[in-house]
C-alpha cells in the first residue's frame, strides 16, 4: 500500500509541472470531448512499476488488467456537458477435456468441464470541474448469470465413492449503486480516477448436484441447497485506482 501511495504521489508531482493548461504542446485538448469513446483498466500495476523504479525492489513490466474483479470490459461514451454513459460486459463460454492415459481398470480416464458466464452493466456518469481535476458522480446497474458442469469417465466400473458428475448450481448476480469520486487528467485524453459507491446487491446460486458411484453399479446423487445473499452497503471497485484512455 505504501508503494502504491508513493507511486501515485510521484506521478501526480510529475504532472503538476504542466499546470492547468487544457491543451498540450500540439494543441490537443487534455479533456475528453463529446462523441469520444474510452476504455478503462486497472492502474495499480502501472503505479507500482513507477514506484519500484525509485527503490531496490525488482521491477517487472506492468500488466494490463481488468478494472473490476468480475473481469468485465469497461467503456465510456462522452456526451455534452460532462455527461458520460458507462457500459460493462463479459460474455464467456468454455470447455476443457483432460485424459489421464491410465488404462488400469476402475481408474479415471477422462475429465470434461464446461462453464458459461454473462455479465452486463450500464450507467450514467456526470463530471464536474473546469480543470484537469474533475469530480464525478452517477449511478449504474449490473446483472450476471452463469453455471458449469464437470463429467468424469472411467476404465470399466469406477471404485466406490468415485465422482461421476458435478453440476454447479446456476448463479445470478444483481447490483445497483450510486458512486462518487475524482478523475485527474495527467495527459491528453488519459486520466487516473478513483471512486466510492453505495448501493444494494443480490446474489443467488442454485442447487449443486454431485453424483457418485456406490460400488454396486448404482449411483448416488448428493444435493447442496440453494444459497442467497442480499445487502445494502458501501462498495468500491476492486482496483483502487483506474486508468482511462479516451479516443
Amino acid at each position: 500500500m505504501k508503494k502504491l501511495f508513493l507511486a501515485f504521489v510521484l506521478l501526480s508531482a510529475a504532472t503538476i509541472a504542466f499546470g492547468q493548461d487544457l491543451t498540450n504542446k500540439k494543441g490537443v485538448n487534455i479533456l475528453p470531448e463529446a462523441g469520444e469513446w474510452a476504455i478503462g483498466i486497472d492502474a495499480v500495476p502501472f503505479l507500482q512499476y513507477v514506484g519500484n523504479a525509485f527503490n531496490n525492489t525488482s521491477n517487472s513490466a506492468p500488466s494490463w488488467e481488468y478494472p473490476n474483479d468480475m473481469m468485465m470490459i469497461q467503456g465510456l461514451l462522452v456526451k455534452e456537458n460532462g455527461k458520460r454513459y458507462r457500459a460493462k460486459a463479459r460474455i464467456g463460454f468454455g470447455s476443457s477435456k483432460e485424459e489421464t492415459g491410465d488404462t488400469t481398470t476402475g481408474s479415471q480416464s477422462e475429465m470434461k468441464s464446461s462453464f458459461n458466464y454473462i455479465g452486463l452493466g450500464a450507467g450514467i456518469q456526470q463530471s464536474r470541474g473546469k480543470g484537469r481535476v474533475q469530480g464525478l458522480y452517477g449511478a449504474e446497474a449490473m446483472i450476471g448469470f452463469g453455471g458449469g458442469k464437470t463429467e468424469y469417465s472411467y476404465n470399466g466400473d469406477p471404485a466406490a465413492g468415485s465422482t461421476i458428475e458435478e453440476k454447479q448450481g446456476g448463479t445470478f448476480d444483481l447490483g445497483i449503486r450510486g458512486f462518487i469520486g475524482v478523475e485527474y487528467f495527467f495527459a491528453a485524453k488519459m486520466s487516473l480516477s478513483g471512486e466510492f459507491g453505495w448501493g444494494l446487491g443480490f446474489s443467488s446460486q442454485g442447487e449443486t448436484e454431485s453424483t457418485y458411484f456406490d460400488g454396486s453399479e448404482n449411483v448416488t446423487t448428493v444435493t447442496q441447497g440453494k444459497t442467497n445473499s442480499f445487502g445494502i452497503d458501501t462498495s468500491s471497485p476492486n482496483g483502487s485506482i483506474n486508468m482511462t484512455f479516451y479516443f
